[in-house]
């Protein structure tokens, strides 16, 4: 998923809404309630800022929370570590790997990357 769809699906999922603009066809502009309207380049940056992600991880259910976890355990933590160097390695997850773990954890992850060409199949004259 590129960044920018990253960007997207965590903002719909915080309640944020894509609205056009009768009298400027071009912009696009994203309303939450209490907020008010931003332009997309002004949203949350979900991939990039750790405040961001906090206020995300703040409004999980206690269910989507546990989900999440996981997720972040499975990309954070590499095989057979001690517990101490467990606890690090999701501590410090960066935002961007918080974000995609958050995705899969919902089924939002959208795999973008182009799948291998299948082989060609040759018949013997």
């Amino acid at each position: 998923m590129t960044e920018r769809a990253q960007r997207i699906a965590i903002a719909k999922l915080m309640g944020w809404s894509k609205m056009t603009n009768p009298a400027y066809e071009s912009a696009v502009l994203w309303h939450i309630k209490g907020v008010g309207f931003r332009l997309e380049r002004d949203m949350p940056d979900y991939t990039h800022d750790l405040n961001a992600m906090a206020e995300v991880e703040a409004k999980l259910g206690a269910n989507r929370l546990a989900l999440y976890a996981d997720e972040l355990d499975k990309l954070c933590v590499p095989q057979h570590i001690c517990a101490l160097t467990h606890w690090q390695a999701v501590a410090m997850a960066t935002a961007a790997q918080r974000a995609e773990a958050l995705l899969r954890a919902l089924n939002l992850w959208v795999d973008d990357t182009p799948s291998s060409p299948s082989p060609q199949t040759t018949t013997a004259p």
